[in-house]
């Protein structure tokens, strides 16, 4: 089930966007760090869950460019890409390539764990091995522009299945940084997660992603388990709660950056994604005028979509 399908709701009219406040545990596990200060876009990066999208055309990329054009075009005023193709087959290393040679080293890829391991933790130990080793060994040869990967569990993994995930934690090697979405409702309770997951992806050094839709306002959490945010923020279609419910966010992670967070990721999800442009533009000018180093992200008009014409030497 995707971020658009989980939580969905006919009308978010009546709807409770706050979000909850950090856990007393997680204000302890934030106030412990000394986040090193860099200037530059470098602790926050906003994202989306595509970049191959023809329906962006003359918003985000110029009318006239290609695919070959957008990751580039993409990645030149996002930050992170919440990578959906991982989910369904592994990439070769040739295309893992192209990607490379399309962004700045600062661009993150936030591969999805492939759904052959976050949908069957409980199948043969050696094929999740064997599947598990395949997965960071590519992912790896993306090098520094590797963030978080996300695994993301089937909305029926429930809290039996806790030793199971436990399992595929470890299956990941020390230094590779990794995700956790937990769907089904017996893993939250009073805007936060259960103590057992909290212990445990602490211990694995695992993020607790914070996903905040509409009928699910349970899996919008203020459990950190590492000083790394990873908020999965899905939007309605442009509904009037969009925009203050992103300008809370941005305002929610400059606050757990002063209080010691390292990194945050914010991916705009809508539904069809058809909108989710203006979302990552959105919260890229409320980040700017708070003074947080990004780049403005510019939707093109219909002027400014058409490739300039050159004059030809010929």
């Amino acid at each position: 089930m995707s971020a658009v399908q989980f939580g969905r709701v006919a009308t978010p009219d009546g709807v409770s966007f706050a979000i909850p406040p950090l856990t007393a545990r997680s204000a302890r596990l934030l106030a412990g760090r000394s986040p090193e200060r860099v200037d530059g876009p470098t602790w926050l990066r906003l994202g989306a869950p595509a970049w191959s999208r023809r329906d962006w055309l003359g918003k985000l990329y110029p009318t006239g460019s290609g695919p070959r054009d957008w990751l580039r075009l993409y990645a030149a005023q996002a930050g992170a890409i919440e990578l959906n193709a991982s989910f369904y087959a592994i990439p070769d290393e040739p295309t893992i390539d192209t990607w490379i040679e399309a962004t700045p080293p600062a661009f993150r890829f936030c591969p999805k764990v492939p759904r052959a391991i976050s949908h069957e933790l409980g199948g043969a130990p050696r094929t999740l091995d064997e599947l598990t080793r395949t997965f960071v060994a590519r992912m790896e040869r993306l090098g520094a522009r590797l963030g978080p990967a996300l695994l993301q569990l089937a909305e029926t993994f429930t809290p039996a299945g806790l030793r199971a995930l436990e399992a595929q934690l470890a299956r990941f090697p020390d230094g590779f940084a990794v995700a956790v979405e937990v769907r089904h409702a017996a893993w939250f309770a009073r805007g936060a997660l259960r103590d057992d997951l909290v212990a445990l992806l602490e211990r694995r050094g695992a993020a607790a992603v914070i996903t905040d839709v509409a009928g699910r306002r349970d899996a919008c959490h203020g459990s950190l388990t590492a000083p790394i945010a990873f908020v999965r923020w899905v939007g309605e279609a442009g509904h009037a709660s969009d925009g203050p419910r992103l300008e809370g966010w941005v305002d929610r992670l400059a606050e757990w950056r002063a209080r010691g967070l390292a990194d945050a990721y914010l991916f705009v999800h809508q539904p069809d994604d058809l909108v989710a442009p203006e979302g990552m533009a959105l919260a890229a000018a409320h980040a700017r005028a708070r003074g947080i180093a990004l780049p403005a992200i510019t939707l093109l008009t219909p002027e400014t979509a058409a490739p300039r014409r050159q004059l030809s030497l010929f």
